[in-house]
């Protein structure tokens, strides 16, 4: 689909980070539509994913290379997979469809 429907790629993509936006605009509203989502009955265990969440996701959708590279880390010692620390980043995402990229 990426080489073959650049635009709708990004057009998809720009309605998934605007989606986004909103939730983080709108906590209240989100928080009452994740609670339901997750079928979730605790309030605290709710805000406290959204309060982790939210705030340490892209707001555009842009992806830096360091996150990648950080994620891997914690992945290796996690997992006790030291292979997924030598993975280099740049090979496993694009910002190439960006939805704000030319």
């Amino acid at each position: 689909m990426m080489e073959k429907r650049p635009v709708e790629l990004r057009s998809t993509l720009a309605v998934i980070y605007k989606t986004l936006g909103d939730m983080k605009a709108k906590r209240d509203w989100s928080m009452s539509y994740l609670k339901e989502f997750a079928n979730s009955e605790s309030d605290a265990l709710t805000a406290a994913l959204y309060d982790q969440i939210f705030p340490a996701l892209s707001p555009d959708g842009r992806i830096d290379k360091t996150w990648v590279e950080d994620g891997l880390r914690v992945a290796a010692r996690a997992w006790e997979m030291p292979e997924l620390g030598k993975i280099e980043a740049e090979t496993l995402y694009s910002n190439e469809f960006h939805p704000k990229a030319p």
